[in-house]
C-alpha cells in the first residue's frame, strides 16, 4: 500500500522547524552548532466514541478555513502575522472607507497595517529569516522529487513553493477585490466580510485538482514573484543544512511512527513526500 507523508514546514529567525501528522523537529543554529529537538504528538485514538475536535474541524468545508486561521494563530501567532496583514489591508482598502473597528476608522487602519507590512518586509530582508525561510522551501522540494537530502541537491532546489502560505495571501486579496466590486458590500458588516473572505480563500488554496490549479497558475505566479523577491533570500550552506537536518528528523521519525502502525494492522507500506 502506497501512503503519502502530509507535512508542513516554517522558518524561524535562527532556524528551521518541520512538522507532520504526529511529529515536530526543531533544528536550530547557534555559535555554529545546529540542535535539533523533536516532540511526538498524541496519536489519535481507534475509538470512534472519542471526539476530536482539531480532526472533524478540518473536514468540513468553510469551517475548516476559519479553524486553520484560528489554530495557526494560537500556535504562531509571528508567522501567522503576513496573512492578517495582507489580508486586512485588502479588507479595509477595498472597503471603500465606510468600516471602522475601535473608534478607529479605515484610513487610520490602513496605514498602520501599511506600516507594518513594511516593518515585517524589513524583519526579512535584514534578518537571517528570509534565509531559513529559503532553506525551508529548498529542502522541501527536494524531498518531494525524492531526492536525497545532501546539501548539494538542496542547493540546486528552486527557493519558492507552491505550498507557501504567502499564496494563500494572495487568494485573501482576490476575494477581497471581489468583495470590493460587488454592489453596496461596503454596508456588510466587515467581521463577517473578513470571515467569509478568509474561508473562501483557504478552501482555494487546498485545492488538489490538477486541472484546476492549472486555471489557478497565473495567480501562483503573483506569489511565486513575492516570495523571490521579497520573502525569501538566497541561503548560505549553514541555513541550508539546519532545514536539512530538521526535515531529515522529521520524516525518519514520522516514517518509523506510521511503519509500526501498519505492522501492528498487518500491511506494508510505500512512502511518498506530500507537503
Amino acid at each position: 500500500m502506497e501512503t503519502f507523508m502530509n507535512y508542513g514546514g516554517k522558518a524561524l529567525f535562527n532556524g528551521v522547524k518541520f512538522h507532520s501528522k504526529n511529529v515536530s523537529v526543531k533544528s536550530i543554529r547557534k555559535d555554529g552548532k545546529i540542535t535539533t529537538t523533536h516532540q511526538i504528538k498524541g496519536r489519535e485514538e481507534e475509538d470512534i466514541d472519542d471526539f476530536d475536535i482539531d480532526k472533524y474541524l478540518k473536514r468540513v468545508p468553510i469551517v475548516r478555513g476559519m479553524w486553520f486561521f484560528i489554530t495557526s494563530f494560537l500556535d504562531t501567532w509571528k508567522s501567522f502575522l503576513s496573512i492578517l496583514a495582507f489580508g486586512f489591508t485588502f479588507l479595509f482598502v477595498m472597503s471603500k472607507g465606510s468600516w471602522s473597528i475601535g473608534g478607529l476608522s479605515a484610513a487610520e487602519i490602513e496605514t498602520a497595517v501599511i506600516l507594518l507590512i513594511i516593518l515585517y518586509l524589513l524583519i526579512y530582508k535584514l534578518t537571517p529569516l528570509g534565509k531559513y525561510h529559503a532553506a525551508e522551501h529548498m529542502a522541501a522540494n527536494c524531498f518531494n522529487r525524492r531526492e536525497d537530502l545532501t546539501l548539494n541537491n538542496v542547493q540546486s532546489q528552486s527557493r519558492i513553493s507552491e505550498d507557501c502560505h504567502l499564496n494563500l495571501v494572495i487568494f485573501i486579496a482576490l476575494f477581497s477585490v471581489t468583495v470590493w466590486l460587488i454592489p453596496y458590500s461596503n454596508q456588510i458588516d466587515g467581521i463577517v466580510v473578513l470571515f467569509v473572505v478568509l474561508a473562501l480563500a483557504y478552501e482555494l488554496y487546498i485545492i488538489r485538482n490538477k486541472h484546476v490549479k492549472k486555471l489557478l497558475r497565473p495567480i501562483y505566479f503573483i506569489g511565486y514573484g513575492l516570495q523571490y523577491l521579497l520573502f525569501t533570500t538566497k541561503p548560505a550552506a549553514e541555513h541550508l543544512e539546519t532545514a536539512i537536518q530538521s526535515l531529515k528528523k522529521m520524516a525518519a521519525l514520522q516514517e518509523s511512527m506510521d511503519k509500526e502502525e501498519a505492522a501492528k494492522k498487518g500491511t506494508e507500506i510505500v512512502f511518498h513526500p506530500a507537503k
